[in-house]
């Protein structure tokens, strides 16, 4: 397996190594007072009195990882110089001068800062799955106090958790769990409530466990560090079921049966919405562009719609509580 020391450096190919000899002027013209001047084969990086090996770096505490990457962002601010003939003043070569703290105005060759820039990429990353893992361990402890927290609340609370309506926290992605609201279509028909209620007690919940696991932090620092509950779209247990024992076999044939159905109907919309921000179900008709183009025997698309309401009804479909026609998000 090749090492990260070999991926970082491999990256370097096809660039003027920097003891090589540039066409017009010497690379050893250059200013090596910078920690990562000059690419060895060597992964052990010194740097601000601070010294690494490339490929074991992950073994190192998530503090100490921390440490090295504000060391490399700080020798890694570059700005791009060009150097000019004086006589034609056509471009002769590119190189860098550091713009921070102690590596202002000290240069080094294009080799060097590829090479810095990819190690503190390497070196970012590192410190993203060592804090993603920290929070997940806290996730994994977390779960079942909000679990509780969520037992607790429900009692006193009975109206923001239908039975329609289920929460499930079993998912921990980087470091915070993620609640996903389950309805059940058939419950909720019956139970004549509005969809948005999956919405209003999924964001409550997200909002008032954050408040609560956030009280004391106080920084914006200690806030990163945090398990969050976030959101995902809303899942419907019943959904596929439901499409297929009752509106491809009773709906959409009683929608078909109406005047003009079968001719100026070409099909009818039922899905719901894979979005974070809504939880909504769409039903409309496409209509045929024959019907709705013709100028003698237009069809009155404003009354069939109302017909087809009334048809949903009869399911426990009701607009703007349950379900949606066509909307700007099409």
């Amino acid at each position: 397996m090749m090492s990260v020391y070999n991926k970082l450096t491999d990256n370097l190919k096809g660039y003027s190594l920097p003891y090589e000899d540039h066409p017009q002027v010497s690379t050893r013209d250059f200013e090596y007072d910078h920690p990562l001047t000059g690419i060895e084969n060597d992964p052990i990086v010194n740097i601000d009195g601070s010294s690494f090996n490339i490929d074991t770096i992950e073994d190192l505490s998530l503090d100490e990882v921390v440490k090295i990457y504000d060391k490399l962002v700080i020798a890694s601010a570059l700005n791009l110089m060009r150097e000019y003939n004086e006589d034609n003043r056509t471009e002769l070569f590119t190189y860098y001068e550091g713009r921070k703290n102690q590596y202002t105005d000290k240069k080094i060759p294009r080799t060097s800062a590829i090479h810095l820039r990819n190690l503190k990429n390497h070196v970012h990353s590192v410190v993203f799955k060592k804090r993603a893992k920290q929070k997940e361990e806290r996730a994994t402890e977390l779960l079942p106090t909000l679990e509780k927290f969520l037992e607790i609340h429900k009692k006193s609370n009975p109206g923001l958790y239908p039975d329609w309506l289920k929460l499930n926290f079993t998912e921990i992605k980087w470091g915070d769990l993620y609640i996903q609201p389950i309805i059940n279509l058939e419950k909720l028909l019956e139970s004549g409530d509005g969809i948005i209620k999956a919405k209003t007690t999924r964001d409550f919940v997200s909002k008032i466990w954050n408040r609560l696991v956030n009280a004391d932090n106080g920084s914006y620092n200690e806030r990163q560090k945090s398990v969050s509950v976030r959101t995902t779209y809303v899942l419907f247990e019943d959904f596929d079921s439901y499409i297929k024992n009752v509106v491809n076999k009773k709906i959409k044939p009683e929608i078909k049966n109406l005047p003009r159905g079968k001719e100026c109907v070409h099909s009818i919309v039922f899905r719901y919405r894979k979005n974070i921000n809504d939880i909504e179900i769409q039903i409309h008709p496409r209509y045929r562009t024959d019907c709705t183009e013709s100028y003698w025997n237009r069809f009155d698309t404003y009354a069939f719609e109302k017909e087809i309401q009334g048809i949903l009804s009869n399911y426990g479909w009701i607009k703007g509580v349950n379900y949606e026609t066509s909307t700007y998000r099409d």
